[in-house]
Protein backbone atom coordinates (compact mmCIF):
# COMPACT_ATOMS: atom_id res chain seq x y z
CA UNK A 1 0.00 0.00 0.00
CA UNK A 2 1.50 3.26 -0.82
CA UNK A 3 1.05 6.27 1.18
CA UNK A 4 -0.37 8.76 -0.72
CA UNK A 5 0.85 12.54 0.34
CA UNK A 6 -1.52 14.09 -2.04
CA UNK A 7 -4.50 13.52 -0.17
CA UNK A 8 -3.42 15.31 2.84
CA UNK A 9 -1.50 18.00 1.27
CA UNK A 10 -2.09 18.53 -2.54
CA UNK A 11 0.61 21.58 -2.53
CA UNK A 12 3.24 18.90 -1.84
CA UNK A 13 5.68 20.05 -4.58
CA UNK A 14 7.71 17.15 -3.66
CA UNK A 15 9.26 14.36 -1.77
CA UNK A 16 11.99 11.85 -1.17
CA UNK A 17 10.61 8.18 -1.29
CA UNK A 18 12.10 4.69 -1.34
CA UNK A 19 11.45 2.35 -4.07
CA UNK A 20 10.10 -0.75 -3.00
CA UNK A 21 9.44 -2.59 -5.97
CA UNK A 22 10.81 -2.17 -9.60
CA UNK A 23 9.37 -3.63 -12.89
CA UNK A 24 10.71 -2.90 -16.64
CA UNK A 25 8.48 -1.38 -18.90
CA UNK A 26 8.31 -1.02 -22.60
CA UNK A 27 10.04 2.68 -22.52
CA UNK A 28 11.55 2.56 -19.23
CA UNK A 29 11.31 1.14 -15.27
CA UNK A 30 7.88 1.45 -13.45
CA UNK A 31 7.99 1.87 -9.61
CA UNK A 32 6.33 1.23 -7.08
CA UNK A 33 7.41 4.00 -4.10
CA UNK A 34 6.94 3.97 -0.08
CA UNK A 35 5.23 7.24 -0.31
CA UNK A 36 4.77 9.59 -2.82
CA UNK A 37 3.08 12.98 -4.03
CA UNK A 38 2.11 12.03 -7.39
CA UNK A 39 -1.59 11.51 -8.20
CA UNK A 40 -2.71 8.83 -10.23
CA UNK A 41 -4.69 9.04 -12.96
CA UNK A 42 -8.71 8.38 -11.64
CA UNK A 43 -11.60 10.14 -11.19
CA UNK A 44 -11.74 12.20 -14.28
CA UNK A 45 -8.60 13.62 -13.48
CA UNK A 46 -5.22 12.97 -15.31
CA UNK A 47 -2.01 12.28 -13.70
CA UNK A 48 0.61 14.11 -12.34
CA UNK A 49 3.90 14.55 -14.42
CA UNK A 50 7.42 15.70 -13.21
CA UNK A 51 10.69 13.68 -12.33
CA UNK A 52 11.64 10.85 -10.18
CA UNK A 53 15.32 10.28 -9.35
CA UNK A 54 15.82 12.92 -12.56
CA UNK A 55 13.79 10.85 -14.63
CA UNK A 56 11.14 11.82 -16.43
CA UNK A 57 7.30 10.79 -15.23
CA UNK A 58 5.56 9.59 -18.02
CA UNK A 59 2.22 8.11 -16.38
CA UNK A 60 1.44 7.46 -13.16
CA UNK A 61 -1.71 4.84 -12.55
CA UNK A 62 -2.97 3.38 -9.25
CA UNK A 63 -3.75 -0.81 -8.76
CA UNK A 64 -4.60 -2.27 -5.77
CA UNK A 65 -3.92 0.38 -2.69
CA UNK A 66 -0.39 1.29 -5.28
CA UNK A 67 0.70 3.63 -7.26
CA UNK A 68 2.60 2.61 -10.26
CA UNK A 69 5.03 5.57 -11.54
CA UNK A 70 6.46 4.81 -15.53
CA UNK A 71 9.88 6.73 -15.74
CA UNK A 72 12.12 7.03 -18.74
CA UNK A 73 14.99 4.85 -18.66
CA UNK A 74 16.17 2.61 -15.60
CA UNK A 75 16.47 3.78 -12.60
CA UNK A 76 19.08 1.78 -9.84
CA UNK A 77 18.83 4.13 -6.75
CA UNK A 78 16.84 3.27 -3.66
CA UNK A 79 16.02 6.42 -2.40
CA UNK A 80 14.90 8.74 -4.76
CA UNK A 81 13.61 12.15 -4.67
CA UNK A 82 10.18 13.04 -6.43
CA UNK A 83 9.62 16.65 -8.13
CA UNK A 84 6.29 17.12 -9.71
CA UNK A 85 5.43 19.35 -12.69
CA UNK A 86 3.86 22.07 -10.51
CA UNK A 87 1.92 24.07 -13.11
CA UNK A 88 -0.02 20.81 -14.24
CA UNK A 89 -1.03 20.14 -10.80
CA UNK A 90 -1.98 23.66 -10.09
CA UNK A 91 -4.25 23.29 -13.10
CA UNK A 92 -5.63 20.57 -12.62
CA UNK A 93 -6.41 21.60 -9.04
CA UNK A 94 -8.38 24.54 -10.33
CA UNK A 95 -10.12 22.85 -12.56
CA UNK A 96 -11.37 19.90 -10.27
CA UNK A 97 -12.30 22.59 -7.73
CA UNK A 98 -13.92 24.91 -10.19
CA UNK A 99 -15.70 21.37 -11.82
CA UNK A 100 -17.15 21.02 -7.99
CA UNK A 101 -18.91 24.48 -7.49
CA UNK A 102 -19.99 24.21 -11.40
CA UNK A 103 -22.17 20.88 -10.83
CA UNK A 104 -22.84 22.47 -7.31
CA UNK A 105 -24.75 25.07 -8.88
CA UNK A 106 -26.22 22.83 -11.59
CA UNK A 107 -27.64 20.40 -8.75
CA UNK A 108 -29.10 23.63 -6.76
CA UNK A 109 -31.04 24.83 -9.98
CA UNK A 110 -32.10 21.50 -11.20
CA UNK A 111 -31.73 18.57 -9.05
CA UNK A 112 -29.41 17.38 -11.72
CA UNK A 113 -25.87 14.75 -10.48
CA UNK A 114 -22.48 15.08 -12.74
CA UNK A 115 -22.29 12.02 -14.68
CA UNK A 116 -18.80 12.03 -15.52
CA UNK A 117 -16.08 14.62 -15.62
CA UNK A 118 -13.46 14.89 -18.25
CA UNK A 119 -10.40 16.85 -17.42
CA UNK A 120 -8.46 17.66 -20.86
CA UNK A 121 -5.84 19.60 -21.58
CA UNK A 122 -7.49 22.48 -23.12
CA UNK A 123 -10.80 22.14 -21.85
CA UNK A 124 -12.68 19.96 -19.22
CA UNK A 125 -16.18 18.54 -19.83
CA UNK A 126 -18.54 17.10 -17.52
CA UNK A 127 -22.34 15.24 -18.26
CA UNK A 128 -25.44 16.66 -16.88
CA UNK A 129 -28.66 14.61 -17.47
CA UNK A 130 -31.30 17.46 -18.48
CA UNK A 131 -33.85 17.42 -20.86
CA UNK A 132 -33.33 21.27 -21.66
CA UNK A 133 -30.52 23.89 -21.08
CA UNK A 134 -30.38 27.54 -22.76
CA UNK A 135 -27.95 30.21 -22.94
CA UNK A 136 -29.67 31.71 -19.68
CA UNK A 137 -29.01 28.90 -17.90
CA UNK A 138 -25.28 28.68 -18.58
CA UNK A 139 -24.95 32.34 -17.94
CA UNK A 140 -26.95 31.88 -14.42
CA UNK A 141 -24.87 29.01 -13.62
CA UNK A 142 -21.46 31.07 -14.74
CA UNK A 143 -22.88 34.21 -12.49
CA UNK A 144 -23.29 32.06 -9.53
CA UNK A 145 -20.33 29.92 -9.58
CA UNK A 146 -17.99 33.04 -10.30
CA UNK A 147 -19.73 34.56 -7.16
CA UNK A 148 -18.80 31.59 -5.07
CA UNK A 149 -15.12 31.91 -5.95
CA UNK A 150 -15.68 35.80 -5.06
CA UNK A 151 -16.74 34.61 -1.58
CA UNK A 152 -13.16 32.98 -0.78
CA UNK A 153 -14.32 29.78 1.07
CA UNK A 154 -12.41 27.64 2.60
CA UNK A 155 -11.70 24.33 1.21
CA UNK A 156 -11.07 21.08 3.37
CA UNK A 157 -10.61 17.65 2.73
CA UNK A 158 -11.13 14.68 5.01
CA UNK A 159 -11.53 10.83 5.55
CA UNK A 160 -14.71 9.98 7.74
CA UNK A 161 -15.52 6.46 8.50
CA UNK A 162 -19.06 6.70 8.11
CA UNK A 163 -21.29 9.60 6.19
CA UNK A 164 -24.29 10.97 6.26
CA UNK A 165 -25.36 10.46 2.65
CA UNK A 166 -28.38 13.11 3.10
CA UNK A 167 -25.88 15.89 3.54
CA UNK A 168 -23.68 15.11 0.34
CA UNK A 169 -24.61 16.47 -3.74
CA UNK A 170 -23.90 12.86 -5.07
CA UNK A 171 -23.33 9.46 -3.13
CA UNK A 172 -19.77 7.75 -2.09
CA UNK A 173 -18.47 4.92 -4.31
CA UNK A 174 -17.25 3.28 -1.17
CA UNK A 175 -18.93 1.84 2.47
CA UNK A 176 -16.27 3.66 4.45
CA UNK A 177 -13.19 5.56 4.92
CA UNK A 178 -14.97 8.24 2.46
CA UNK A 179 -12.36 11.18 1.48
CA UNK A 180 -14.82 13.80 1.47
CA UNK A 181 -13.93 17.52 -0.07
CA UNK A 182 -16.22 20.03 1.57
CA UNK A 183 -16.17 23.92 0.14
CA UNK A 184 -17.64 25.19 3.91
CA UNK A 185 -20.82 26.76 3.47
CA UNK A 186 -21.40 25.08 0.23
CA UNK A 187 -21.67 21.39 0.06
CA UNK A 188 -19.95 18.66 0.96
CA UNK A 189 -19.53 15.71 -1.73
CA UNK A 190 -16.83 12.41 -1.42
CA UNK A 191 -14.15 13.05 -3.98
CA UNK A 192 -10.70 11.45 -4.33
CA UNK A 193 -8.82 14.00 -6.16
CA UNK A 194 -6.48 16.95 -5.85
CA UNK A 195 -8.25 20.45 -4.77
CA UNK A 196 -7.46 23.82 -3.89
CA UNK A 197 -7.43 25.62 -0.42
CA UNK A 198 -10.37 27.81 -1.05
CA UNK A 199 -12.65 29.11 -3.72
CA UNK A 200 -10.56 31.90 -4.94
CA UNK A 201 -7.72 30.11 -5.78
CA UNK A 202 -10.22 28.97 -8.91
CA UNK A 203 -9.88 32.17 -9.84
CA UNK A 204 -12.14 32.39 -12.79
CA UNK A 205 -14.98 29.71 -14.14
CA UNK A 206 -16.40 30.20 -18.12
CA UNK A 207 -18.56 27.87 -20.03
CA UNK A 208 -17.44 28.76 -23.59
CA UNK A 209 -19.60 25.73 -25.36
CA UNK A 210 -22.55 23.31 -24.47
CA UNK A 211 -24.12 20.41 -26.31
CA UNK A 212 -26.70 17.45 -26.59
CA UNK A 213 -24.99 14.34 -25.67
CA UNK A 214 -27.23 11.46 -25.66
CA UNK A 215 -29.60 12.02 -22.41
CA UNK A 216 -26.88 14.32 -21.43
CA UNK A 217 -25.98 17.99 -21.89
CA UNK A 218 -22.06 17.88 -21.97
CA UNK A 219 -20.92 21.25 -20.62
CA UNK A 220 -17.36 22.14 -21.50
CA UNK A 221 -15.71 24.76 -18.61
CA UNK A 222 -12.04 26.13 -18.18
CA UNK A 223 -10.85 27.61 -14.48
CA UNK A 224 -8.02 29.51 -13.38
CA UNK A 225 -5.32 29.91 -15.53
CA UNK A 226 -6.86 28.92 -18.89
CA UNK A 227 -9.50 31.40 -18.64
CA UNK A 228 -7.00 33.89 -19.59
CA UNK A 229 -5.36 31.40 -22.18
CA UNK A 230 -8.58 31.39 -23.84
CA UNK A 231 -9.21 35.27 -23.67
CA UNK A 232 -6.01 36.04 -25.42
CA UNK A 233 -6.93 33.44 -28.04
CA UNK A 234 -10.45 34.65 -28.89
CA UNK A 235 -9.00 38.36 -28.06
CA UNK A 236 -6.00 37.37 -31.16
CA UNK A 237 -8.85 36.06 -33.20
CA UNK A 238 -11.01 39.14 -32.98
CA UNK A 239 -8.77 41.80 -33.33
CA UNK A 240 -7.73 39.97 -36.55
CA UNK A 241 -11.07 39.95 -37.87
CA UNK A 242 -11.71 43.56 -37.01
CA UNK A 243 -8.71 44.25 -38.72
CA UNK A 244 -9.18 42.35 -42.09
CA UNK A 245 -13.23 43.38 -42.25
CA UNK A 246 -12.19 46.92 -41.34
CA UNK A 247 -14.79 47.09 -38.42
CA UNK A 248 -14.72 47.42 -34.75
CA UNK A 249 -15.22 44.15 -32.70
CA UNK A 250 -19.12 45.50 -31.81
CA UNK A 251 -20.01 45.33 -35.41
CA UNK A 252 -18.21 42.02 -36.54
CA UNK A 253 -21.77 40.27 -35.92
CA UNK A 254 -23.42 42.52 -38.53
CA UNK A 255 -20.37 43.00 -40.69
CA UNK A 256 -19.69 39.10 -41.06
CA UNK A 257 -24.29 38.53 -41.70
CA UNK A 258 -23.81 41.43 -44.32
CA UNK A 259 -20.77 39.46 -45.62
CA UNK A 260 -22.86 36.02 -45.79
CA UNK A 261 -25.43 37.81 -47.78
CA UNK A 262 -23.33 39.04 -50.32
CA UNK A 263 -21.64 35.49 -50.83
CA UNK A 264 -25.39 34.19 -50.62
CA UNK A 265 -26.51 36.44 -53.45
CA UNK A 266 -22.96 36.21 -55.56
CA UNK A 267 -23.54 32.25 -55.59
CA UNK A 268 -26.95 32.57 -56.45
CA UNK A 269 -25.77 34.74 -59.02
CA UNK A 270 -23.35 32.47 -60.35
CA UNK A 271 -25.20 29.83 -60.60
CA UNK A 272 -27.78 31.51 -62.46
CA UNK A 273 -25.00 32.55 -65.41
CA UNK A 274 -23.71 28.78 -65.25
CA UNK A 275 -27.14 27.95 -66.17
CA UNK A 276 -27.44 30.54 -68.99
CA UNK A 277 -24.04 29.33 -70.38
CA UNK A 278 -25.24 25.15 -69.93
CA UNK A 279 -28.41 26.34 -72.56
CA UNK A 280 -25.79 27.88 -74.34
CA UNK A 281 -23.44 25.25 -74.58
CA UNK A 282 -26.52 22.89 -75.25
CA UNK A 283 -27.92 24.93 -78.26
CA UNK A 284 -24.72 24.76 -79.89
CA UNK A 285 -23.82 21.54 -79.56
CA UNK A 286 -27.33 19.89 -80.54
CA UNK A 287 -26.84 22.08 -83.32
CA UNK A 288 -23.59 20.08 -84.10
CA UNK A 289 -25.41 16.86 -83.16
CA UNK A 290 -25.60 13.38 -83.95
CA UNK A 291 -28.86 12.41 -85.25
CA UNK A 292 -29.23 8.69 -84.39
CA UNK A 293 -33.16 7.44 -84.78
CA UNK A 294 -34.47 11.12 -83.94
CA UNK A 295 -32.20 11.09 -80.96
CA UNK A 296 -29.73 13.39 -80.82
CA UNK A 297 -26.52 12.69 -79.19
CA UNK A 298 -24.40 15.46 -78.27
CA UNK A 299 -20.44 15.15 -77.86
CA UNK A 300 -18.56 17.64 -75.05
CA UNK A 301 -15.50 18.39 -72.97
CA UNK A 302 -14.88 21.35 -71.28
CA UNK A 303 -12.14 22.77 -68.60
CA UNK A 304 -14.49 23.16 -65.85
CA UNK A 305 -16.40 20.52 -63.76
CA UNK A 306 -19.17 22.75 -63.07
CA UNK A 307 -19.73 23.53 -66.48
CA UNK A 308 -19.64 19.63 -68.33
CA UNK A 309 -21.93 18.71 -64.85
CA UNK A 310 -25.06 21.64 -65.93
CA UNK A 311 -24.74 20.60 -69.67
CA UNK A 312 -25.32 16.53 -68.78
CA UNK A 313 -28.18 18.11 -66.31
CA UNK A 314 -29.57 20.20 -69.07
CA UNK A 315 -29.97 17.15 -71.56
CA UNK A 316 -32.40 15.47 -68.54
CA UNK A 317 -35.09 17.68 -69.49
CA UNK A 318 -34.42 18.14 -73.51
CA UNK A 319 -36.34 15.97 -75.91
CA UNK A 320 -35.09 13.15 -77.24
CA UNK A 321 -31.34 14.16 -75.94
CA UNK A 322 -28.27 12.27 -74.87
CA UNK A 323 -25.38 14.14 -73.66
CA UNK A 324 -21.77 12.79 -73.05
CA UNK A 325 -19.98 15.48 -70.99
CA UNK A 326 -16.18 15.31 -70.12
CA UNK A 327 -13.51 17.14 -67.88
CA UNK A 328 -9.88 16.48 -67.67
CA UNK A 329 -7.36 18.08 -64.88
CA UNK A 330 -4.31 17.02 -63.62
CA UNK A 331 -6.52 14.63 -61.32
CA UNK A 332 -7.61 12.37 -64.26
CA UNK A 333 -10.69 12.41 -66.17
CA UNK A 334 -14.46 13.33 -64.87
CA UNK A 335 -17.28 11.73 -67.11
CA UNK A 336 -21.41 13.22 -67.12
CA UNK A 337 -23.11 10.93 -69.03
CA UNK A 338 -27.11 11.80 -69.05
CA UNK A 339 -30.20 11.19 -71.29
CA UNK A 340 -34.12 12.33 -71.81
CA UNK A 341 -36.83 10.44 -70.37
CA UNK A 342 -38.02 9.87 -73.71
CA UNK A 343 -34.93 9.00 -75.65
CA UNK A 344 -35.12 5.50 -74.41
CA UNK A 345 -31.13 5.60 -73.54
CA UNK A 346 -29.61 3.68 -70.23
CA UNK A 347 -26.29 6.03 -70.62
CA UNK A 348 -25.13 3.18 -67.21
CA UNK A 349 -24.12 0.90 -70.40
CA UNK A 350 -22.28 3.86 -72.24
CA UNK A 351 -20.40 4.89 -68.34
CA UNK A 352 -19.17 0.90 -67.78
CA UNK A 353 -17.88 1.05 -71.38
CA UNK A 354 -15.94 4.63 -71.26
CA UNK A 355 -14.62 3.94 -67.20
CA UNK A 356 -12.39 1.14 -68.56
CA UNK A 357 -9.52 3.79 -70.78
CA UNK A 358 -9.53 6.21 -67.99
CA UNK A 359 -9.14 3.37 -65.44
CA UNK A 360 -11.98 4.87 -63.53
CA UNK A 361 -15.35 3.98 -61.57
CA UNK A 362 -18.79 5.30 -61.29
CA UNK A 363 -22.22 4.96 -61.49
CA UNK A 364 -25.54 6.57 -60.95
CA UNK A 365 -29.21 6.35 -62.55
CA UNK A 366 -30.13 4.77 -66.39
CA UNK A 367 -30.71 8.70 -67.14
CA UNK A 368 -28.06 10.58 -64.96
CA UNK A 369 -24.38 8.61 -64.33
CA UNK A 370 -21.19 10.06 -63.04
CA UNK A 371 -17.72 8.71 -63.69
CA UNK A 372 -14.26 9.46 -62.69
CA UNK A 373 -10.73 7.95 -63.54
CA UNK A 374 -6.57 8.78 -63.03
CA UNK A 375 -6.29 8.51 -66.63
CA UNK A 376 -6.91 11.67 -68.18
CA UNK A 377 -4.50 11.34 -71.05
CA UNK A 378 -7.67 8.85 -72.30
CA UNK A 379 -10.61 10.89 -72.07
CA UNK A 380 -10.95 11.39 -75.94
CA UNK A 381 -11.13 7.74 -75.85
CA UNK A 382 -13.65 7.12 -73.15
CA UNK A 383 -15.73 9.55 -75.38
CA UNK A 384 -15.64 7.66 -78.48
CA UNK A 385 -16.23 4.10 -76.63
CA UNK A 386 -19.24 5.37 -74.68
CA UNK A 387 -20.62 7.54 -78.13
CA UNK A 388 -20.40 3.95 -79.70
CA UNK A 389 -22.57 2.50 -77.11
CA UNK A 390 -25.31 5.17 -77.59
CA UNK A 391 -25.50 5.38 -81.04
CA UNK A 392 -25.40 1.19 -81.56
CA UNK A 393 -28.62 0.75 -79.18
CA UNK A 394 -30.40 2.77 -82.00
Amino acid sequence: MTNKLYLDDAYMRGCVSTVVRKETGTHGDILVLDTTCFYPEGGGQPCDTGTIAGHRVTHVCANDGEVLHHIEGRCTDRTVECMLDWDRRIDHMQQHTGQHIISHVIFRHFGAETESLHIGARHSTIDIPITELTGDDIRTIEDEANAIIREDHPIHCYVVRTVDIGKLRKAPTVGNDVRIVEIEGIEKTPCGGTHCSSSAEVGLVHIPHWHKKGHCWRIEFVCGLRCLTLLREHGAVINAMSARLDAPPSSLDERLCALKEEKEALYRRTQDLMRQRARLDLEKALHDAWNVDGVKIVSASYDEVERARELARLAVTTKRCVALAATCSSRGATLFFASSKDSGIDVRDAMNEALAPIEGRGGGSMHFATGHGPAGGAMPEALRRAWKVVAGER
